[in-house]
């Protein structure tokens, strides 16, 4: 690093104390301001002023006290309110830079909300960054909430702790980015290219991720529940734990899905035309009440096998096996805890409890 580049390091370090904060805040009209107001208190409460030896000084003091007075007042609202309009103007300019087709552009002017701390104080909530070029930009903790970001590249992006809720993210490219701990509650990911993301912690209650590129993705602790993951890619996804209640999985893709367990699948809400962890299509065997619903909505009498055979896609012994599984095994399957169920099942226990 070059002594400049040093110095300026410092001095910006510097800047962020609370002794740089205030000595910044000193501005030619402040001080002109504040100079005003201090001479005109004197001469209200005739404070010791030394004054000089010149016939009625004293006494003109006294009378235009009350003016200095209104004068500094004035000075220093009118430069707070020109300093605060400066402050929306850069900001707006660097939420205009923030959407740039150029990546360096855009990163730079994160750098700089970040330093301002407006990621995090609600300056990004609604914004509006459409096909913006974030690949690898650092938004650990930032609030984009209903922020629209459809098209966008965040690819390597490091979100994490960020708030993302009901954001909008159609065909946005989040590949391998990082989203630990992310709150995507009703967030809109119609298409989006998550492969190989890390999902660990994520809250997705809701979200609609129908579409959505979730290969290699890291579920691990994710609650996914009464999200839409019609026709997603989770081939070879991994999880340690995973809330998918009421889950919408009808025609998505699980095949090599690991340690996804039947306790959790049997908790979504539909499957209807999904491909299981083993490569099979679903042949109903969890009951699902999604399921059995559109069943009824069809017109389909859910005890005819044939019938729900063509239903589910399967052919009748298939679905009579499934039916018969479930009577064996659905209901002990429902009734037991889930932690217990993964660390029989792996030899490892769950140390980390997480209530969604």
């Amino acid at each position: 690093m070059s002594r400049a580049e040093d110095d300026k390091r410092l001095s910006i370090a510097w800047l962020r104390t609370k002794g740089g904060r205030f000595l910044h805040w000193w501005t030619v009209a402040r001080a002109v301001g504040m100079l005003c107001m201090m001479l005109g208190l004197a001469g209200l409460v005739r404070g010791p002023v030394p004054y000089p030896p010149i016939p009625g000084l004293a006494r003109f003091h006294a009378s235009v006290s009350s003016e200095l007075l209104a004068i500094g007042i004035t000075v220093l609202v009118i430069d707070n309110a020109n300093e605060r309009l400066a402050m929306k103007q850069e900001k707006e300019r660097l939420m205009l830079q923030l959407g740039s087709p150029s990546n360096e552009f855009a990163i730079e002017a994160l750098r700089q909300l970040r330093w301002r701390g407006y990621h995090a104080d609600g300056s990004l909530r609604n914004s509006k960054l459409i096909g913006a070029k974030l690949a690898g930009a650092d938004l650990t903790k930032a609030d984009l909430s209903h922020a629209v970001l459809g098209l966008a590249d965040l690819t390597g992006a490091d979100l994490c702790d960020s708030n993302l809720s009901h954001a909008i993210l159609v065909e946005a490219d989040l590949t391998e980015a990082y989203l630990i701990n992310a709150d995507l509650t009703g967030a809109g990911l119609v298409q989006a290219q998550l492969s190989g993301a890390i999902l660990q912690g994520v809250n997705a209650f809701r979200a609609n991720l129908s579409g959505a590129d979730l290969e290699r993705v890291n579920l691990g602790l994710a609650d996914m529940s009464e999200a839409n993951l019609h026709r997603a890619n989770l081939k070879h996804a991994t999880q340690r734990w995973i809330d998918l209640s009421g889950a919408d999985l009808s025609e998505a893709n699980l095949e090599g899905f690991e340690e996804l367990l039947d306790c959790y699948l049997a908790e979504a809400g539909q499957m209807r035309g999904g491909i299981m962890p083993d490569g099979e299509v679903y042949d109903g065997r969890f009951n699902l009440d999604g399921d059995l619903a559109d069943a009824l909505r069809q017109g389909i009498s859910t005890n005819d096998p044939k019938a729900m055979a063509e239903f589910y896609g399967v052919d009748q012994d298939a679905f009579e096996r499934g039916q018969t599984w479930a009577a064996e095994n659905l209901e002990i399957l429902l009734a037991q805890d889930k932690d217990e169920v993964y660390s029989d099942h792996f030899g490892r226990d769950l140390r980390i409890k997480v209530k969604f």
